[in-house]
């Protein structure tokens, strides 16, 4: 009985198809590039690790503060833009904090605007548009 072996002859021939090693070499390479640029893009995205009912925003984010009247109560709503590069072809939207009187609605909105115009950041709890909370952050993130 003849013993087979496993192992090419020549040991040269295992290396007949170089170009392909070098092709695959090299696909593998992309790949791993790939991937490290996507998953390094992808935690700069959320450099907070907020929720998706969590925002911190600033004066560069929000270009109007405005009280509105609805039939049942008074709304402060806060006109939000993207930033580059997030904002290509993008409209601007509403967060909007309920009120029962327009005193504390009037008042909320000066205090947010004078926060803002500081150069601070507000983080808003949301839900959906509504925002149900929100805290004055002393210092920039």
């Amino acid at each position: 009985m003849e013993k087979t072996s496993l192992l090419p002859k020549n040991r040269l021939s295992c290396f007949k198809n170089k170009d392909l090693l070098v092709d695959k070499l090299d696909m593998i390479k992309k790949v791993i590039f790939y991937l490290f640029t996507t998953i390094s893009l992808a935690s700069e995205t959320n450099p907070w690790g907020l929720s998706l009912f969590e925002r911190i925003v600033n004066r560069k984010h929000i270009s109007h503060i405005i009280m509105e009247t609805r039939p049942d109560h008074y709304r402060v709503s806060l006109i939000v833009s993207d930033r580059f590069p997030y904002n290509y072809k993008s409209a601007s939207y509403a967060f909007f904090l309920r009120y029962q009187d327009a005193k504390s609605a009037q008042e909320t909105a000066r205090i947010l605007d004078k926060h803002l115009d500081l150069g601070l950041e507000i983080k808003l709890f949301l839900k959906g548009s509504e925002v149900t909370s929100y805290k004055l952050l002393p210092q920039r993130h």
